[in-house]
């Protein structure tokens, strides 16, 4: 028979999980969001040095390409 005790009924609902919600849930995605982004930085960090660092430096090879050939116009254009 398809039939439960009181017993049972009670267990089943004694072992479920209580939600998490509001503040604590807002919380925790944020925590989860971070600790996704910590993992891709922590995994690729050189390409981050290397945007930072290394491919400005072709801007002011492009600048000093558009300046005219005065040495005025290339330092005013290299430190703008």
């Amino acid at each position: 028979m398809a039939t439960q005790t009181s017993d049972r009924a009670q267990t089943d609902t004694a072992l479920q999980p209580q939600l998490i919600t509001e503040w604590l849930k807002f919380a925790r995605d944020i925590g989860s969001i971070f600790e996704i982004k910590f993992i891709m930085l922590a995994l690729t960090w050189y390409w981050h040095i290397m945007g930072v660092l290394v491919f400005p430096l072709g801007m002011f090879y492009f600048a000093r390409a558009q300046a005219p050939d005065t040495p005025e116009a290339i330092s005013r254009a290299v430190s703008h």
